[in-house]
């Protein structure tokens, strides 16, 4: 199963990166001039293809968590930073969309051992996922909070990060899937 889709992401990818170097010699008009609609249109096809190229990466993470062989590699980093690049990812999709996105990050952020690009396809997911979710004129909130030392936290510091979003409750979820 493993071996099957790493075959077929390799396949996959390889298409796309033919589209995407294609769409950027269109957009920098080195074979002609490229007009407002065409710009937008090429700007998709990037955005798509890199969504797809980090939806084969999902799945090639998930056949390596799957087969024991996922490798992390822990060192400082901030959570914070992660969110950041994550919210500056998707704001535009958020925007086309017509869905608010915003953000409760503290100013100072304290480093946490952790593998940053990890964290970061953490975010990633729960920002698509609240997307895909949230219909056009809601709201998606991504927070994260410094929690001082106390009973709840074990007596640690500690950070809490949270996805809000005015989407489909996961009880409705069968009934949109099916609508």
């Amino acid at each position: 199963k493993s071996d099957f889709i790493s075959r077929v992401s390799h396949e996959l990818k390889t298409p796309l990166a033919s589209i995407r170097a294609a769409s950027d010699v269109i957009a920098q008009a080195k074979i002609g001039a490229v007009n407002r609609k065409q710009e937008k249109m090429l700007q998709i096809i990037t955005e798509e293809t890199g969504n797809l190229v980090a939806l084969i990466e999902d799945l090639l993470d998930m056949s390596e968590i799957e087969s024991g062989r996922i490798s992390l590699k822990f060192q400082k980093c901030s959570l914070c930073e992660a969110a950041r690049a994550s919210l500056d990812h998707f704001r535009g999709r958020f925007h086309q969309k017509q869905v608010a996105l915003l953000d409760s990050l503290p100013a100072a952020c304290p480093q946490i051992h952790a593998d940053p690009k990890r964290i970061r396809q953490v975010f990633d997911n729960l920002l698509s996922n609240a997307l895909k979710f949230t219909p056009a004129g809601g709201r998606v909130e991504l927070k994260v909070k410094v929690e001082e030392p106390g009973d709840h936290t074990g007596g640690r510091r500690m950070l809490r990060a949270s996805v809000i979003d005015t989407g489909v409750a996961y009880e409705d979820y069968g009934q949109y899937k099916r609508a």
